[in-house]
């Protein structure tokens, strides 16, 4: 985002770099007037041409640095990262161009390097916050891109240029037209601004397309339904039933802007100036009048002590829903470092706006807060580089409490936010879940472009076939039915190819639902599907929203065939202990809708240990182990008469099923092969084999007494 977009004027020169040489050359020196009143662009083409013509080290030193800030003011995150490389290379003095450095690298998704050279500049100059706060940045910006919301961005091409294109406002009451800020070919004000090397910026808009007349039913084809496009963009003298009469847009800068609800008031920011003389960014507001606007007024806030101010600049303009208080972003003498949020609100009885106020530390920072809007419930968003955010200008709402102090200020999280420039954000309706916004990504036409989004539902399909184990026939009619704590999702039933499907409206994410099928003359069959701990990496994005597939064919055993042990993969112990963990109960609480499902049903269930201790302690802890499974059916109100413990000790080695890491398929996880393991290969194998699995027991009484039969004639042997 280029810095002209925040404010223009001489006011900012308090907080720029001084001079760091005595005795520069003359070209630099023009360099330095220009970035001293803020013409990054003008001054950047002086540094270089100084740059190759400078013999001092120091002086080239100085100029390659002034060259990096240069384009970091003009948002080329890349050209700055490249200069500031090469500074640092040179061995310049202050450490601070390694900090400008990471964070050039981190608004470039940089994360190893830019972390890299946060703790450098961490070491050299310690308890500077902001190298904290980069680094507190870096780890955000990781977690961000590995767990986005289900904001869906799509860059509005119609609209957009390579040239900047940003802060939307809503134009209509129906959103069916939007205005925004632009810098492209064919603006009144013609001319080069030297701050950002391209137009001064007019006020544009675009509207939907008509809608189309509806196809009869039978001609609909795939694109019936596609949604309307935005139209190509006009100036706002074409807007409506304009016929190019500018009133608003001239040779100066106009925008950005702000709307009230109805559309038919607009405040704008617009510089001014007095025969050439640049006397600072002022706010307008016009009237809509017919299909045009009235020539803007200034709206006069008042300042104390303004006679102490060379340049006061008042810019990004946000009126709120009942048009009483107005925000927008200056520099005054309580700023917090940068440029801040204010607000002014409107003495009816006077007709005056009020003196302005400042928004405290929970919005404003050391750094610069810019473009406000205000949601109809009254919420303030806006964006900033001094709160932790992903590089650049992040996006972050705040809202007032009972008291009137806005609460801490809320990042908007990605992909809303990106490592690059956000802000400018407007939403349609009373609702979160559609908009507009502005964001300089990569993937754009050039420079800043405007994006539409929209918050994506999620749903799972859950669908599958059932057939029989040994020939993979369908099987017909067989029952399915999902259970949850909140209730059964029930009365599913297979097709005649054994298909079957849930509805995605009974599935909800943050849930674990255990899904048994009964078929006649099968064994059932117990499954655990989680929609927990999902991000939407996990899902698939279509037309419909986030999909995320269950893979559910399944095969049932027919009730003659001896049924083999199944592993319950979270009946896991730590070692040396029979307690239960959480994870465990869960499965056998599956286990408990079986046989609660299935009255004759009996099972044993067999717990093992790993190969550490004697075998003597092993054979006890597994029965332990098993009881503690048996204890728990019982208290689920399973009869103690239908499950068999059984202590196998360490006398059987789990099989891996599958590949886990170096723990491969078909791997028997015997003593010997786990000693060739690393250490943390050893502790996941012995896991795997302190377990539980269950299978039927036809008998439970005569299994119990033979299991202690041969416990005993075991322990006999020994002697």
């Amino acid at each position: 985002m280029k810095f002209s977009k925040i404010l223009f004027g001489l006011s900012l020169t308090s907080f720029l770099f001084a001079a760091e040489a005595d005795a520069q050359t003359k070209r630099t020196k023009r360099a330095d007037e220009a970035y001293s009143v803020v013409e990054f662009k003008k001054a950047l083409d002086l540094y270089k041409d100084a740059y190759k013509r400078a013999n001092d080290k120091k002086e080239k030193q100085y100029i390659s640095y002034r060259m990096a800030l240069c384009a970091k003011n003009i948002g080329d995150y890349r050209k700055a990262e490249n200069y500031l490389k090469r500074t640092v290379k040179m061995r310049y003095e202050d450490p601070i161009a390694l900090l400008e450095l990471a964070q050039s690298q981190l608004a470039l998704g940089k994360f190893d390097k830019a972390e890299e050279n946060f703790k450098k500049y961490q070491k050299l100059v310690p308890g500077d916050k902001r190298a904290e706060q980069g680094l507190k940045s870096t780890d955000f910006a990781r977690a961000q891109k590995a767990n986005p919301t289900r904001y869906y961005l799509t860059n509005i091409k119609r609209v957009n240029t390579k040239y900047q294109d940003f802060s939307p406002a809503y134009a209509k009451k129906d959103y069916s037209s939007f205005l925004f800020t632009t810098a492209r070919e064919g603006v009144v004000g013609n001319d080069i601004d030297y701050q950002t090397g391209g137009y001064f910026t007019d006020i544009y808009g675009t509207k939907l397309e008509k809608k189309k007349r509806k196809r009869s039913s039978r001609k609909k084809g795939k694109n019936a339904k596609k949604a309307r496009r935005w139209e190509k963009a006009v100036s706002l003298g074409n807007m409506g039933s304009g016929k190019g009469e500018e009133t608003i847009n001239t040779r100066d800068a106009e925008g950005p802007i702000s709307l009230t609800p109805k559309a038919n008031i607009m405040f704008y920011a617009k510089s001014v100036f007095d025969k050439n003389q640049y006397e600072g960014r002022k706010i307008f507001t016009s009237k809509r009048k017919g299909g045009g606007w009235d020539e803007g007024t200034i709206v006069d806030i008042p300042v104390l002590n303004a006679e102490n101010y060379d340049i006061i600049d008042f810019t990004h303009p946000a009126i709120t829903p009942d048009g009483k208080r107005l925000y927008f972003v200056a520099k005054l003498k309580d700023s917090y470092g940068g440029t801040d949020i204010y607000y002014s609100e409107y003495d009816k009885r006077k007709k005056k706006w009020t003196t302005p106020k400042n928004l405290g530390p929970n919005v404003n920072t050391a750094f610069n807060e810019a473009f406000p809007t205000v949601h109809i419930d009254g919420t303030l968003y806006f964006a900033s580089m001094g709160h932790v955010g992903m590089g650049g200008y992040d996006m972050f709402k705040s809202k007032m409490d009972e008291n009137g102090n806005f609460q801490k200020a809320m990042n908007l999280e990605y992909p809303l936010n990106s490592t690059y420039d956000d802000f400018g954000i407007v939403f349609k309706g009373n609702t979160v879940e559609e908009g507009l916004m502005t964001s300089n990504r990569k993937g754009g036409r050039g420079s800043d472009d405007i994006y539409s989004f929209e918050l994506l539902d999620v749903f799972f399909n859950i669908k599958g076939k059932v057939t029989e184990i040994e020939e993979g026939l369908p099987v017909k009619g067989a029952e399915i039915t999902m259970e949850s704590k909140d209730g059964v999702v029930g009365d599913i039933r297979t097709s005649d190819q054994g298909e079957f499907m849930v509805n995605p409206k009974f599935v909800e994410k943050g849930k674990e639902y255990v899904v048994t099928i009964n078929a006649k003359g099968y064994e059932p069959f117990v499954k655990k599907i989680s929609t927990k701990g999902l991000t939407v990496n996990d899902f698939e994005k279509t037309d419909k929203g986030y999909e995320y597939m269950f893979d559910n064919n399944i095969s049932l055993i027919k009730k003659k065939e001896i049924i083999v042990p199944i592993v319950m993969p979270h009946v896991e112990y730590d070692f040396g202990k029979a307690t239960l963990r959480n994870s465990a109960m869960q499965d056998l609480d599956a286990l408990a809708s079986v046989l609660k499902a299935h009255k004759e049903l009996k099972v044993k269930l067999r717990s093992h240990t790993d190969h550490i201790g004697g075998e003597e302690r092993n054979r006890e802890l597994s029965q332990q182990r098993a009881q503690a499974c048996v204890d728990y059916l019982v208290s689920k109100e399973i009869s103690a008469d239908r499950l068999v413990p059984v202590g196998m000790g360490e006398s059987e080695p789990f099989t891996m099923k599958k590949d886990d890491g170096n723990l491969k398929a078909g791997t028997k996880l015997t003593e010997a092969f786990i000693n060739t393991l690393s250490k943390k290969d050893q502790a996941k194998a012995r896991q795997y084999n302190r377990r539980t699995d269950f299978g039927k027991a036809n008998d439970p009484a005569k299994e119990a007494q033979d299991a202690k039969a041969k416990a005993e004639a075991e322990e006999l042997g020994r002697y």
